[in-house]
């Protein structure tokens, strides 16, 4: 009997920076080098503010010598319209989020969304709504999720061995350096993310 083929999700790319680039070098890695055989993955288009943009990308992550078909678009919304795109990974700053998950859910396509998925939760409720009213997936980057000490953290809590859990405490750290951070990164400047009123 014939091994099956693994489904091939084809992503379109949003936004071009090191989140994004990070990302892509992930799902390029031979999947069954991760236990995966089910599943592989391929760029087929990328969306910058600029070809330019793009096309360095591109050059980067070497993706043309591996495939000249990743179609490269100066804008995002071409690249939730292409119909070669299954599903759409959005990297931009996390203001964006919200509105460019709403534009790829619009247009039927599935969205992984990096963290934090949106500024305030009335943001992500919408966007499920709407996931859910398309007919698409949407999930927040939480990659931490798929671990192996994760999964085996859960199997123990399912167990029942501790007993019913009682309080839950995570926490996402890193060293950003931000004292010399321009006040315009996303990492310290409050008003890319302190409105208070959602878009939603």
């Amino acid at each position: 009997m014939a091994t099956p083929l693994p489904l091939v999700l084809r992503w379109g790319i949003i936004s071009t920076g090191n989140i994004s680039t990070s990302f892509v070098k992930d799902i390029l890695l031979d999947p069954p080098t991760r236990g995966t055989h089910d599943v592989a993955h391929k760029v087929t288009a990328v969306g910058s503010r600029t070809i330019e943009g793009a096309n360095a990308f591109l050059d980067k992550l070497h993706i043309i010598n591996v495939d000249e078909s990743v179609k490269i678009y100066g804008n995002y919304a071409e690249v939730y319209n292409d119909p070669d795109v299954d599903a759409i990974y959005i990297g931009t700053p996390h203001t964006l989020h919200y509105s460019n998950a709403a534009d790829a859910i619009e247009a039927g396509k599935h969205v992984l969304v990096e963290k934090p998925a949106t500024t305030n939760a009335k943001e992500f409720r919408a966007l499920v709504a709407l996931a859910r009213t398309r007919g698409v997936f949407l999930m927040e980057a939480k990659w931490t999720r798929f671990q192996p000490i994760a999964r085996a953290v859960k199997g123990i809590i399912d167990e029942g061995a501790l007993g019913a859990p009682v309080m839950v405490h995570a926490d996402l750290s890193a060293d950003f350096d931000i004292e010399s951070e321009s006040a315009c990164s996303i990492n310290v400047g409050p008003n890319l993310a302190a409105n208070p009123q959602s878009r939603a």
